[in-house]
């Protein structure tokens, strides 16, 4: 296991991960809509960890809404700020899918998969490597 953890844009939410030695090399992109308007911007940065190795404290709040596909997705982000912290859906089984940038220690890590990528915006091109999924 790879231990990471991290903080929220004002520090008032705070996540530790044990991510599986498997799932830590990899960051996975997501360009689907919802990502987009989750971030603002066109897709997320994720490391997939299983949710009981997660712990988040301090102003942690979740929002459930529906994805494109009719199943439930539920975001994680920061009560104060709202930086956006994680998000998961059945859709990945027992995982959640941790935004990256809130987290240490991705600096050099490579871009595994895209998911989603009918929606990519135009201007962002492939991760030569990295696998490519039209939908999850």
């Amino acid at each position: 296991m790879v231990s990471h953890s991290g903080t929220c844009l004002c520090g008032a939410t705070k996540a530790a991960v044990e991510v599986p030695e498997s799932l830590a090399q990899g960051v996975v992109l997501c360009h689907c809509t919802d990502c987009q308007h989750r971030t603002g911007g066109g897709f997320t940065a994720n490391v997939l960890a299983p949710k009981d190795k997660i712990k988040f404290s301090g102003s942690y709040k979740e929002y459930a809404s529906k994805a494109a596909s009719g199943s439930d997705v539920i975001s994680g982000f920061c009560a104060d700020c709202g930086s956006s912290i994680c998000h998961h859906s059945e859709n990945l089984g027992g995982n959640v899918a941790l935004h990256i940038g809130n987290l240490t220690g991705f600096q050099d890590s490579k871009v595994a998969g895209e998911l989603f990528t009918k929606d990519r915006l135009g201007f962002l091109k492939p991760f030569d490597d990295a696998f490519q999924k039209d939908t999850a």
